[in-house]
C-alpha cells in the first residue's frame, strides 16, 4: 500500500525526532550560536530572524538534524538523486528549504564528490582559458527570454509502442539575461520540425527580440523561412507573424563553438542531467517529454549566486524566481526496475 503524504510526512517527523533523541538534544540547545528550540510538536528547530518574513514555515524555522547523525547524510543523497545530481551549490539550497545541519555545505560537497554516478562526468580533461568581457545582450537588463539562444542536443532514442526504436531531439533554449532555460522535443534536425519547437517557446515564453545561434542548416533555413525569403505556404503565417514582431536573428561566425558557450554551458548542464537520470534506458515519447519538463525546473531553480554560511538567509536568487518567484518546482527520481526491458544492456 502507497503511503499518502500526511503519512510521509508524520514518518518524517519520527525518524527526526527519534535521530534527536539518540545523539542528544542538550549540546544544541546550549549552543547560543545554533539558536535552537523545540516546537509545538516536540521537534527541534532552529529558529533565526525571518520568522515573521514571506517564506515558507519549514523554511522560516528548519527541522534541526544532528551532524553526527547518518540521517543528514542519507537525506542529501536523495535530494541529490532527486534533483537530476545537481551539484553542491544548489543542493544546499533544496537542503536548507526543510532541513538544518551544522556545517551543510561540507556535507554537500561530500556527497556530490562521493557520488559515483556523479564521478563519471565531473572529471576535467583540460583546463579552461581565461574568459572575456561577456556581450551586452548578457549584461542589459531586459525581460526574459527577449533574447535568446538556441541549440540542439541529441540524438535520444526512445522506444514508441509498437516496438520500434527512433531518435529524438531536444531544442534548448536559453535566456541570456535571466539565465533561464526553456526544453522542446524535435522529431528530427529539419528546419520544419524546428520552427513547431518555436511555436511551442513563443506561444509559451513569449516573442523574442533577438534570436542567437550557430550556423546549423536547420537555424539557416528556418531563419530564411521566418525572414519571408522563403515562400512556402504552410510558414507564411509564421513568416508574417516574424516580420511584424521584428524579431532579429544573429548567427554567430562558423566554426567558432566558444562564442556560443551562453547556450553550450546550459546544453552540458541539460544532458548530464539526461545522463545521470535516464542512463541507457529508452523512454516512450510521453515518458521523454515528462523528464524533459522535469529536467528544465531543477535546471531553473539552480542558484545563480554564491552560498552564503549557515546564518545566510534561505533565499537564495533562481532563474525561475524571474517569472515566478519563490515557486518550488518539484521532481520525480526516475528510477527503473531491475527487471527493466528498456535497457540495452
Amino acid at each position: 500500500m502507497t503511503p499518502n503524504a500526511a503519512e510521509i510526512e508524520l514518518a518524517e517527523k519520527y525518524v527526526v525526532k527519534q535521530e534527536q533523541h539518540i545523539h542528544g538534544t542538550s549540546a544544541a540547545i546550549q549552543n547560543k550560536h545554533f539558536n535552537v528550540g523545540y516546537d509545538n510538536e516536540g521537534i527541534l528547530k532552529r529558529f533565526g530572524r525571518i520568522q515573521h518574513a514571506d517564506v515558507l514555515k519549514d523554511v522560516a524555522s528548519p527541522m534541526y538534524i544532528p551532524r553526527q547523525s547518518i540521517l543528514g547524510a542519507r537525506i542529501a543523497e536523495n535530494i541529490h538523486r532527486s534533483m537530476a545530481h545537481c551539484g553542491s551549490n544548489q543542493l544546499v539550497c533544496e537542503l536548507r528549504q526543510r532541513f538544518w545541519i551544522p556545517k551543510d555545505k561540507a556535507l554537500c560537497k561530500k556527497t556530490v564528490r562521493n557520488c559515483v554516478t556523479c564521478k563519471k562526468f565531473n572529471s576535467a580533461p583540460f583546463s579552461y582559458p581565461d574568459m572575456g568581457p561577456l556581450p551586452k545582450e548578457r549584461v542589459t537588463q531586459a525581460p526574459p527570454f527577449s533574447h535568446t539562444g538556441v541549440d540542439y542536443m541529441g540524438p535520444i532514442v526512445i522506444r514508441l509502442t509498437t516496438g520500434e526504436d527512433e531518435k529524438r531531439y531536444v531544442a534548448l533554449y536559453t535566456c541570456l539575461v535571466t539565465r533561464l532555460v526553456h526544453l522542446e522535443a524535435a522529431t528530427d534536425l529539419s528546419a520544419k520540425s524546428f520552427l513547431l519547437t518555436f511555436k511551442r517557446f513563443v506561444a509559451r515564453r513569449g516573442v523574442p527580440q533577438k534570436i542567437i545561434s550557430d550556423n546549423g542548416t536547420n537555424f539557416r533555413l528556418g531563419e530564411s523561412i521566418l525572414s519571408n525569403n522563403l515562400h512556402e505556404d504552410e510558414d507564411a503565417e509564421l513568416s508574417l507573424f516574424f516580420a511584424e514582431h521584428r524579431i532579429a536573428w544573429h548567427f554567430i561566425p562558423p566554426a567558432s563553438p566558444w562564442m556560443g558557450g551562453v547556450w553550450e554551458r546550459m546544453v552540458g548542464i541539460v544532458k548530464r542531467a539526461l545522463h545521470k537520470t535516464i542512463g541507457r534506458r529508452k523512454l516512450s515519447a510521453e515518458l521523454l517529454h515528462t523528464t524533459l519538463c522535469e529536467i528544465e525546473g531543477i535546471v531553473n531553480s539552480r542558484p545563480l549566486t554564491s552560498i552564503g554560511d549557515q546564518d545566510s538567509p534561505c533565499q537564495f536568487l533562481r532563474p525561475v524566481d524571474f517569472i515566478y518567484k519563490d515557486v518550488r518546482l518539484g521532481s520525480t527520481q526516475l528510477t527503473p526496475s531491475d527487471n527493466d526491458e528498456d535497457d540495452p544492456d
